[in-house]
């Protein structure tokens, strides 16, 4: 019953995931490279969220990154599909 229970979980934990989409994605430098942070949410108002962070040596690894996440997260049953937007912070501050 314990093993049942485990797996029961664990597919809604799965499924839970699979809900969320990704809402927004900041690329941004961090000194030696470049950090990633991901948003997600289930489309509901008031709804489940996440955010998913990671650096990166280059911006296209950044960037490879975000389009991998975002095909891990595109639902196909969902009707209100969202079109996730991805900001890119590469201006360099001039002292």
């Amino acid at each position: 019953m314990q093993r049942i229970n485990r797996l029961l979980l664990e597919a809604k934990r799965t499924i839970d995931r699979d809900i969320l989409q990704v809402v927004s994605a900041f690329i941004h430098p961090n000194g030696k490279g470049w950090t990633v942070q991901i948003n997600l949410w289930d489309g509901v108002p008031s709804g489940k969220t996440d955010c998913i962070t990671a650096d990166f040596d280059t911006m296209e690894e950044a960037a490879n990154f975000i389009d991998s996440i975002q095909a891990t997260h595109t639902p196909t049953f969902k009707k209100n599909k969202i079109d996730g937007v991805t900001f890119i912070d590469s201006f360099d501050e001039e002292t």
